[in-house]
């Protein structure tokens, strides 16, 4: 029988063993060096990455976060056993974990002491070498973008061979499980984040059960196959831009006309006006650029009497804020469409992150789309337009880089 050999903490592990420099990056993102090894650089190619709360520690009762640096114990008890024997295996022990919370305004709270000195306790109770990263913010560096395993490969992996994604895998418990009924409530994962995390790296992905008890899921357990939002699935889509497609998108005559969208933010309003309206001339009625809707109901007018068409740029959710532009067209004797936009709340969020991260655009903050989920009604004929044309968001790249990054799970 195998005997498994306790890992001992004493006052000369710790002097000599674990050093714990901490480094920031960009004020994004929290860096820990736990590797003792001589070398300051990785060669193994295979990596077991891990997230850290809840997958390789849990608080010491039934609340969620921990309360001090103490207040952590390990999820199951053979999880140093398991790390010990990955790393004689050949694997190197990453941590990537996103910590929201421990800066506000650009300075370090009372939170971010406490992460600190437990994971610098965690490193003294594994005693194996790690690095981990931890997401301070909401860009490039939070899961399941894979920023954080791209700054690991540019400051620790030196090797010229690439990371070995098939032997290696991430565990994490975020993996968009549901569990059934409890209490006649669905308890589900609180996110999926690190299962599509794993997913943007090609890599293997295991729950906290999988990997530590060989545990499969139970019969009441659903694991999601298809998310409600792919952006791979989208490219593959063939959909017409608008619809309905028997009509066009312009008369062969120049009509004075009103056009009014709608749709969520990052739905592709602003880049569909470029596109197809600025050239001929239609006015940009935008409340970003006009800064309020006075205005915008101001400028709408003054153009429309100086006989310019015009396009309202804004998300006009209710059908009252509509009617306040057509009112101005009909007194004017002019016609209206509307173009409805009808990408949904995750792929405009998506198209929110990407655009703030590789296009370094303002971000939308998510309350602005719960707001207009709950606003939003479809509009209707009966609303005085002549024509309803349905927008379908068709994306569209300036080169394979932008692409590659779109085609990432962001949400």
């Amino acid at each position: 029988m195998l005997k498994r050999k306790l890992f001992q903490i004493n006052d000369s592990t710790i002097s000599k063993k674990v050093k714990s420099p901490w480094t920031k990056k960009e004020g994004e993102l929290l860096i820990g060096n736990f590797r003792n090894s001589e070398s300051e650089v990785v060669t193994k190619t295979k990596i077991a990455a891990f997230d850290l709360d809840h997958t390789l520690t849990k608080t010491k009762g039934k609340h969620v976060f921990h309360k001090n640096a103490d207040d952590w114990e390990f999820l199951y008890s053979n999880v140093p056993f398991k790390l010990k024997k990955l790393v004689e295996e050949g694997h190197e022990i990453v941590l990537f974990s996103n910590q929201t919370g421990l800066e506000k305004d650009g300075k370090e709270t009372s939170k971010m002491k406490v992460f600190k000195d437990k994971v610098e306790k965690v490193a003294m109770a594994l005693g194996v070498d790690f690095v981990i990263f931890a997401s301070l913010g909401y860009g490039k560096y939070r899961k399941p973008l894979p920023g954080m395993f791209y700054e690991y490969q540019e400051l620790f992996y030196n090797n010229p061979e690439p990371v070995d994604t098939t032997n290696s895998f991430f565990v994490g418990d975020a993996a968009g499980r549901s569990y059934g009924e409890i209490k006649g409530k669905a308890k589900k994962d609180f996110s999926d984040t690190d299962l599509k995390f794993a997913l943007n790296l090609n890599m293997c992905f295991k729950t906290p059960e999988q990997f530590f008890l060989n545990k499969n899921f139970g019969k009441d357990t659903i694991v999601k196959e298809i998310f409600d939002f792919d952006p791979k699935q989208l490219v593959l889509d063939e959909k017409p831009l608008f619809l309905p497609s028997n009509t066009p998108l312009f008369s062969d005559q120049d009509i004075l006309e009103l056009v009014i969208f709608t749709g969520f933010p990052g739905s592709g309003k602003s880049n569909f006006f470029k596109k197809y309206f600025e050239s001929r001339g239609y006015f940009h009625c935008n409340q970003d650029e006009l800064k309020s809707k006075s205005k915008c109901l101001q400028e709408c007018k003054r153009v429309l009497s100086l006989k310019q068409s015009c396009v309202v740029d804004n998300t006009n959710p209710e059908e009252s804020t509509r009617k306040q532009y057509i009112s101005i067209a009909k007194v004017l004797d002019i016609p209206v469409r509307c173009f409805y936009f009808n990408s949904s709340m995750e792929l405009s969020q998506h198209n929110n992150i990407f655009r703030s991260i590789n296009l370094n655009t303002p971000r939308v903050p998510t309350m602005v789309y719960h707001v207009f989920k709950n606003k939003f009604k479809e509009p209707t004929l009966d609303e005085g337009y002549q024509e309803i044309k349905v927008i379908n968001f068709l994306p569209e790249f300036e080169n394979d880089d932008l692409k590659k990054n779109w085609l990432l799970y962001h949400l």
